[in-house]
Order: C-alpha cells, then sequence, then structure tokens
C-alpha cells in the first residue's frame, strides 16, 4: 500500500481527471434493448465537493449516443491518505443520439457512483435521456486510468 500512497499528492490536487471505457446497457421494458461500447473522459475540481463534466460517446451497430453532462460529484468515503475515495453524483446535460430511425438532441439527466484507487478508476453511472419520441434509461460500467493534477 505504500507504493499507491505515492502515486498522487492528496494535498496539492487540484483536478481529476479520468479516461475510461466500458459497455452501456440499454434497459427496456422487455429487457435489454441494446449494448453499447463506451469511451469516457471526466474532468472533476478536487476536493470532498467538485464540479466537472462527463463527456461520453457511445456506439453499437446501427446507432450512436454523445453525452455531456455537467455534474456535482460529493466524496462519500475516502480511506488513508486519499489513496482510496468513492464518490456519488448528480448533474444534467445534453445528448446528441443518431440511429436509422431517429436523430435526436434531448435533456439527459445523470447520477451514479464512481471509485478512484489510486490510478486506477471505475464509473457506474445511470441516465434518463428525455427525448421527444419517448424517454430512454440505461446504465453504464467504465473502467480505467484518473490522473490527479
Amino acid at each position: 500500500m505504500a507504493f499507491l500512497a505515492t502515486i498522487h499528492s492528496s494535498g496539492a490536487e487540484k483536478v481529476i481527471l479520468t479516461l475510461s471505457t466500458g459497455a452501456t446497457v440499454d434497459v427496456a421494458p422487455f429487457g435489454v434493448e441494446q449494448v453499447y461500447f463506451t469511451g469516457q473522459v471526466e474532468g472533476f475540481l478536487a476536493g470532498a465537493v467538485g464540479l466537472g463534466v462527463k463527456a461520453s460517446f457511445a456506439i453499437h451497430e446501427d446507432s450512436t449516443m454523445l453525452r455531456l453532462p455537467a455534474v456535482l460529484r460529493l466524496r462519500l468515503l475516502r480511506g488513508a491518505e486519499g489513496v482510496f475515495e468513492l464518490y456519488g453524483y448528480g448533474g444534467a446535460g445534453v445528448e446528441f443520439y443518431r440511429s436509422k430511425l431517429h436523430t435526436t438532441d434531448s435533456l439527459m439527466l445523470t447520477g451514479g457512483v464512481s471509485l478512484l484507487w489510486g490510478w486506477f478508476y471505475v464509473d457506474v453511472p445511470v441516465v434518463r435521456a428525455l427525448r421527444d419520441y419517448n424517454t430512454d434509461s440505461d446504465f453504464g460500467v467504465t473502467a480505467g486510468l484518473c490522473l490527479r493534477l
């Protein structure tokens, strides 16, 4: 654990940046509708409470989604020397959805939890897109790298 404690300086950090990849699961009333490959980039102000932006791009064989929400993040748990941190977050933004049947720009709401452990990062977001032809709910899991600047 001593190695993990030295990979960042918890007292001097100002910004936390993450880069992760994973899957987004589109949930329908009858079960799973689609599974998207997802890439995500985030930037947050460091601290117990921080503002940030979560940009994600998800692709499936016949549709894509670009999401740009602003998010408020709250630290729920912090381990010794800040190596391990668990956050809850919530926010809103825009979603640009494109498929063979629909082209929609809509409001989206998001919330979830994220875990930072040294350089390792895991995020589990839940998203509700408020589209003009219907609403859509999905959840995702991404994992990747965390940089603390």
